[in-house]
């Protein structure tokens, strides 16, 4: 009996000889791969000076690879495919005119206690 928490797959080879015969080759059979779990993310930036409402910044995570823009004047970025695991998330392509409270780089942890998680960027421009 499968379970469903273990999927299993079977792959079988036939050749189909020219007299109609029907040979087996051979089956293999191997637990089917499932993805690493997944938590979400929200992260939210706040531009505060001189033309925030004009600025888009990028949002970036690794090392699970996503990256997005977002509008610097309150702007916010989802996304529910973050593996569990460390990760680091910066704020990237901020002018130099503009200071980022605490830095452009925050840690993460996303596991099975802590499915989900938000931080806030928070930016002055002169």
């Amino acid at each position: 009996m499968m379970s469903a928490m273990h999927p299993v797959r079977a792959v079988c080879v036939s050749l189909l000889l020219g007299t109609g015969l029907l040979w087996n080759v051979g089956c293999a059979t191997g637990a089917s791969q499932q993805r690493p779990a997944r938590g979400r993310v929200a992260i939210g930036v706040t531009t505060t000076g001189a033309l925030a409402s004009s600025l888009t910044f990028r949002v970036t995570i690794e090392p699970a690879g996503l990256s997005a823009s977002v509008k610097a004047d309150a702007g916010v970025f989802t996304s529910g495919d973050v593996p569990y695991g460390d990760h680091v998330v910066r704020l990237v392509d901020v002018p130099a005119r503009c200071r980022v409270d605490g830095g452009p780089e925050r840690k993460i942890s996303l596991s099975e206690k802590q499915q989900s998680t938000a931080l806030r960027f928070s930016v002055q421009c002169s």
